[in-house]
């Protein structure tokens, strides 16, 4: 997974405009490891896998509108030698106190080259069976400057300024697992994903402790014979997404997870701050790798 990529489109995060991303992802508060967790990390290498997961709401805080949410999200990355291709769809059902329930989907695709220099991303979202948002677009990053650009076919016309060091999803999450294994405790970025119109995102990860490792009891390998790649060392990781040009205030949304050197996301908890959901892995298995 990308660490980035969850659209919440609908559930009115506690910021404007706030989506989910993992992302892998990516998914979130500071601590620091002060260097220990370098001793004894095992290296991290992505592999190709599909992964689904159980919605279900884990609190409301607060006077929130929503009185339950309960869903099914899927991932799946494909190794497409070079680059990754991403797909994360999610349906949501969303009950309020004071307003008719909502069916909430969403399919967000995305490739991304190895380099970290290209990327083609676009995103679907319905409400109650419409099609509400339709996002599409490439984005490349000047090797030389480290800066770049969005450019979307929709919105048409719409292009956005990636400032230098700006980063897409999975190269996001490679390096976030990179910095963790150094022992960096507290790690922010700028990170880009398409998933909406608005800027790019600052994501303050948080990074440790390490995870040793134990495999989900509970998860079903989608066919028989396979690795578990749940049973694989990771990080406990909290990140927290800010608008690029809002770093600083409460952030949109904060994504707690379980992140594997798999690059699996064990377990995961998506805080919006008026509701938290937790998304626990049910299904998994590897995708297959291609002959490059």
């Amino acid at each position: 997974m990308s660490v980035s990529g969850f659209s919440n489109v609908g559930l009115q995060p506690r910021g404007k405009g706030g989506r989910p991303r993992w992302a892998g992802a990516s998914l979130l508060a500071v601590m620091s490891a002060a260097g220990v967790l370098a001793s004894n990390a095992a290296a991290a290498e992505i592999v190709g896998h599909r992964a689904i997961y159980v919605l279900s709401l884990q609190k409301i805080i607060g006077d929130s509108n929503v009185a339950d949410a309960r869903g099914l999200f899927a991932v799946e990355w494909t190794d497409r030698c070079d680059g990754w291709a991403v797909e994360q769809s999610y349906a949501l059902h969303v009950a309020y106190h004071e307003q008719p329930d909502q069916l909430i989907t969403s399919r967000y695709t995305t490739w991304e080259a190895k380099d970290g220099l290209s990327y083609i991303f676009e995103v679907e979202t319905s409400r109650g069976g419409r099609r509400t948002e339709h996002v599409q677009g490439t984005a490349e990053i000047d090797p030389q400057t480290l800066a770049g650009m969005a450019e979307y076919l929709e919105p048409r016309g719409l292009e956005i300024a990636l400032p230098t060091g700006t980063m897409f999803p999975a190269r996001h999450t490679e390096q976030m697992l990179s910095h963790a294994a150094e022992g960096l405790g507290f790690w922010p970025a700028v990170v880009f994903d398409g998933a909406n119109v608005d800027q790019p995102m600052v994501i303050n990860a948080a990074l440790g402790p390490r995870l040793d490792a134990n495999p989900v009891a509970e998860t079903q390998l989608a066919s028989g014979g396979q690795v578990d790649l749940t049973a694989v060392e990771g990080w406990q990781v909290r990140m927290a997404f800010f608008p690029e040009t809002r770093n600083g205030e409460e952030p949109d949304y904060e994504i707690d997870m379980a992140l594997l050197n798999n690059g699996v996301a064990r377990a995961m908890t998506l805080d919006y701050g008026e509701f938290v959901l937790d998304a626990a892995l049910r299904d998994i298995e590897r995708t297959a790798s291609p002959e490059c």
